[in-house]
């Protein structure tokens, strides 16, 4: 015969939080989608950059001799990027953050 003795406990309420706001996988998960999100809209605004083009070239012109041409060419190119003028995309990216921040901080406040 004996009796259970059970140790008392004490837990820190504000070391518990910190441990589970370190350590919830749904956190985690969150934060990590807030991270996407902002490489999303990092992709979006490198897809809507111009792609400026330069050529330099020489060319000789060896079919003839008795006239000897050379020509040296350069040239400069921009596009003309309809695509820019509807920002929807970006606008969609801008959102996803948002979205994925208010969610982040639902969970946090559930913890």
């Amino acid at each position: 015969m004996g009796d259970l003795r059970i140790p008392d406990q004490s837990f820190n309420m504000q070391e518990l939080v910190f441990l589970a706001l370190d350590n919830r996988v749904d956190l985690l998960a969150a934060l990590k989608e807030s991270e996407v999100a902002m490489n999303q809209l990092r992709l979006t605004k490198a897809e809507r950059r111009m792609d400026l083009g330069l050529m330099v070239g020489y060319e000789k012109d060896w079919g003839k001799p008795a006239f000897d041409r050379s020509f040296l060419k350069a040239g400069f190119s921009v596009p003309l990027k309809f695509s820019n003028i509807n920002k929807g995309a970006v606008r969609s990216a801008k959102y996803a953050i948002e979205k994925s921040k208010t969610e982040y901080h639902s969970i946090e406040l559930q913890v």
